[in-house]
């Protein structure tokens, strides 16, 4: 659709021009010579980053699941392009100068794939993860954000100690 060309383009054009192209190039510098595949999902997750850090500002919501199954439990059957590196999730909220939208970043229908690892980290904005599933435990010890919201997703494990939500 028209509105999906859009977004893609907006992404396309925020990528060319931003911090987080910039801030991925000095990580493979710093990182040396990499093999072709750890430069294919370097490259592949900082595409998730940027559509990550352009939804968070823009507020709209990341609707992986489309018209398709919104349940975890069948996660395994859904399409790859639905599959989110938890490690970009957590660059795209650490984002310098990330200025969110005030509905923060919303995903719906992700298959994230690694674990999500906020611990003590202070997000600048609400985290909204629906109907998605994740492999590995969510780790939000210490974490402080305004609003965090998991509902309907699955997770192996969550670890709320010394968590500040505010929202």
């Amino acid at each position: 659709p028209a509105s999906a060309t859009r977004n893609r383009t907006s992404v396309s054009r925020e990528w060319s021009s931003s911090p987080v192209r910039d801030h991925v190039r000095a990580r493979l510098d710093w990182l040396g010579p990499l093999s072709q595949r750890q430069t294919a999902l370097m490259a592949e997750d900082s595409v998730w980053v940027a559509r990550l850090v352009a939804a968070a500002r823009s507020g709209a919501q990341l609707d992986l699941a489309g018209e398709g199954s919104a349940n975890p439990a069948e996660a395994d059957e859904w399409d790859p392009g639905r599959t989110i590196p938890a490690a970009a999730v957590r660059a795209a909220l650490l984002t310098k100068g990330l200025d969110p939208d005030p509905r923060g970043l919303r995903i719906r229908g992700a298959n994230i794939i690694g674990s999500l690892d906020l611990e003590h980290a202070t997000l600048p904005c609400t985290l909204t993860i629906t109907y998605s599933r994740f492999n590995e435990p969510v780790l939000v010890e210490g974490l402080a954000c305004r609003r965090l919201v998991l509902a309907g997703s699955h997770t192996p494990g969550l670890d709320l100690d010394g968590a500040t939500i505010t929202g």
